[in-house]
């Protein structure tokens, strides 16, 4: 028997998944097949379990009995299916069904999520995947459930793990993903054991660029609204909350909650200005300006959490603290303006396909094509970026003498580094102050904060006001 045939029946099962089909009802779904390939491909199909059978009210005149055929809504056969789809590549089909919708309903996204495991290793199905999977109206529904549940969860945990009367953010525990995954090694039985945040697990495995609209799409409002609540009531400061707004949209897959956020930007400082962005048009760019930007605007807020995560509050050394964190951000903004300067000249020129990826890992800096993951900028040069501007520049675009000559960006070391923060030469896109914020001016501001800090958590009511906080 040709096994192409049994796609062929199945693909009547996949429109009703639901449904029970009798021989004599199926037959008029597949004009083009003749009784005996249909019925060997029933009959393989049912020897190898997929079927749920079902015996139907009479006999037909000396033979068996009619017997029903539905697709059986279970992993097992999910996965056995899949595997037929796979082999004659058409998986497509069968990813996009009916049926598949039906399992995620019953099953879980989760479930799915690990049978496709193995398939999402290879390039040239993990698109195909993506599309279908992430589209399919039950991991819609599904993730529109978890949405609301994760806000209370992030809300929740931070109220909670606090030291006395201190709200902490851990940085690899308790509030972060890491202390949520689920063991992907083994089958979930049911997806809703697990948080919601393992759902967002499961879509680091999914083609990025699909991964990171659906993200977008499904989370940006609500993780907005928390972030608020995360402000007006537990008391993190506005920087940090405009940190946290940009992240989550250029770099959804390692913001937080992925990742405590005072780590995400002192860990290596300041380098997540550029790291890890997902830039899938021009506009994006100015998002990209803007999540530098609220660290730059908000320095003495940003460098206030560090303190109250490190219990340096009653620090003596503030202005030692303060210039060293100044170096750091003179020498990531200068990477920043460089690497920015080369991904407008991608965009203008149209090179690759659009949808660009800035990744770091600590020793070069590279720009990659989603499409296809092709680099974009030549090895020697990305290396450069890390290696030549391994200190804080003065940066400046000059115009060519020749009037068809390109714009250059063209720099030298930065005088006095540790007293002043540089502005980023984009900063003036956004019409945004872009002025060189001066030590004396950072260490006035964030005295003021470590007072005001002080004082809130040696009021009671304030103590009282969080602990009793719903949202």
């Amino acid at each position: 028997m040709n096994e192409s045939n049994e796609i062929k029946v199945l693909n009547v099962f996949l429109v009703s998944p639901e449904k029970s089909f009798s021989f004599k009802k199926l037959r008029p779904f597949l004009p083009d097949m003749s009784e005996t390939p249909i019925r060997d491909a029933l009959q393989k199909l049912e020897a190898d379990e997929i079927f749920q059978i079902s015996f139907l009210l009479g006999r037909p005149k000396g033979g068996n009995r009619n017997k029903g055929y539905r697709l059986a809504n279970n992993i097992e056969t999910f996965n056995k299916v899949l595997k037929i789809y796979f082999e004659y590549d058409v998986a497509e089909d069968f990813l996009n069904s009916e049926y598949t919708n039906l399992v995620i309903k019953s099953w879980g996204f989760l479930s799915i999520h690990y049978c496709l495991k193995e398939y999402l290793k290879k390039n040239e199905s993990k698109k195909c995947i993506t599309k279908a999977i992430l589209s399919q109206p039950a991991t819609i529904n599904e993730f529109e459930e978890i949405i609301h549940v994760l806000g209370h969860e992030i809300f929740s945990l931070n109220k909670i793990f606090r030291r006395g009367n201190i709200m902490i953010r851990r940085r690899t525990e308790d509030t972060c993903i890491q202390s949520y995954g689920y063991d992907q090694s083994q089958p979930p039985f049911f997806a809703y054991q697990y948080r919601p945040l393992d759902h967002l697990i499961g879509l680091m495995d999914f083609h990025p660029i699909g991964a990171i609209l659906f993200y977008r799409g499904m989370f940006d409002e609500q993780l907005s609204e928390t972030y608020m609540d995360l402000e007006k009531i537990l008391g993190f400061t506005e920087g940090l909350r405009y940190f946290m707004e940009s992240d989550k949209v250029l770099s959804p897959l390692t913001s937080y909650p992925f990742q405590d956020p005072i780590e995400l930007i002192f860990s290596r400082p300041f380098d997540r200005i550029f790291e890890d962005a997902y830039i899938f048009d021009k506009e994006e760019i100015t998002l990209l300006i803007v999540r530098a930007y609220s660290i730059y605007d908000k320095f003495a807020d940003l460098l206030l959490e560090y303190l109250k995560v490190n219990s340096l509050l009653e620090a003596k050394r503030l202005e030692e603290i303060i210039k060293e964190f100044i170096f750091y951000w003179n020498t990531s903004v200068t990477r920043f303006d460089a690497i920015c300067w080369h991904l407008i000249a991608l965009l203008d020129e149209g090179k690759g396909s659009g949808y660009y990826h800035i990744k770091s890992d600590g020793s070069i800096i590279q720009i990659i094509d989603l499409e296809n993951g092709r680099e974009l900028i030549p090895h020697d040069l990305a290396m450069g970026f890390k290696k030549f501007l391994s200190l804080p520049m003065s940066l400046e675009i000059k115009k060519p003498e020749d009037p068809n000559g390109k714009l250059k960006l063209t720099g030298e070391l930065m005088e006095e580094p540790f007293d002043y923060l540089k502005p980023s030469l984009l900063f003036d896109l956004t019409g945004w102050k872009s002025d060189p914020i001066p030590i004396s001016k950072i260490l006035s501001d964030l005295k003021i904060r470590i007072r005001k800090e002080k004082e809130k958590q040696e009021d009671p009511g304030y103590l009282l006001s969080v602990l009793f906080s719903k949202l």
